[in-house]
């Protein structure tokens, strides 16, 4: 059995009878340009933002709506790109007018791998956000690929520890805040909005974790070796 994150093993080992071979964690791995985005340097009073997730509840989504507001209030604004669909849209358009923050919210219905990876690296953004969360069902994160993804081409993340969030965002590859938490969020927001050089150094650090750890080719590797290696029962019965 392979894992994703050690969350998950950790799970899949409570649901296993004794004697049972333990899963082995093998990371989910992505492609990341060959140089980091040009972050705008200094203090900013408007970060342009992105998120690319479905518009279901553990995805934030509704936290980060007031998190925007919140920041607003500060004297920071975050102008969002929202990219996905999902159940949720009608809902978070609406909330959004009622926050008084539709000017800085985008839709930006589903957008292509290749068009969203073109953005992220294109120096578009200034920061990528996904504050997940456990939705009531649940249902939560493993490690998202979108957070590789933004990480991988050099831009500071703001997230959540939900799932296997943790693993990835490490030490200082990005601010996490805890879930649900609109007003933490918020002050994480105006705190890198205020910090070109933090910024920078989140940045510089997210973009060596994931080529460290979330290579693609390295665990595509690591995978096929688990595939070609069956185990000793496997070869005993093959005949």
């Amino acid at each position: 059995i392979r894992a994703i994150d050690q969350s998950g093993a950790e799970e899949i080992i409570a649901q296993q009878s004794a004697g049972q071979t333990a899963p082995q964690l093998v990371r989910m791995g992505v492609n990341f340009p060959k140089t980091a985005v040009d972050l705008r340097a200094g203090a900013l009073t408007q970060m342009r933002g992105v998120i690319a997730a479905r518009m279901v509840a553990k995805k934030g989504h509704e936290t980060l709506f007031r998190a925007i507001a919140g920041a607003r209030a500060s004297g920071i604004d975050l102008a969002l790109d929202l990219f996905g669909d999902g159940p949720l849209e009608v809902a978070l358009r609406e909330l959004a007018k009622d926050l008084g923050i539709a000017d800085l919210i985008t839709f930006g219905g589903v957008l292509g791998h290749d068009s969203l990876m073109q953005r992220l690296s294109a120096g578009v953004y200034d920061v990528a956000v996904l504050p997940s969360v456990t939705a009531r069902d649940g249902d939560k994160e493993g490690i998202p690929v979108f957070l590789m993804e933004a990480m991988g081409a050099g831009l500071p993340v703001i997230a959540t520890p939900n799932g296997g969030i943790a693993e990835l965002v490490v030490q200082n590859c990005g601010l996490l805040v805890p879930e649900y938490e609109s007003a933490a969020l918020a002050d994480a927001i105006v705190r890198l909005a205020r910090d070109g050089a933090l910024r920078e150094k989140i940045a510089t650090a997210a973009r060596a974790q994931v080529i460290e750890h979330f290579d693609l080719a390295s665990t595509c590797a690591k995978l096929r070796l688990m595939m070609a290696a069956p185990d000793a029962r496997t070869q005993d019965h093959s005949a």
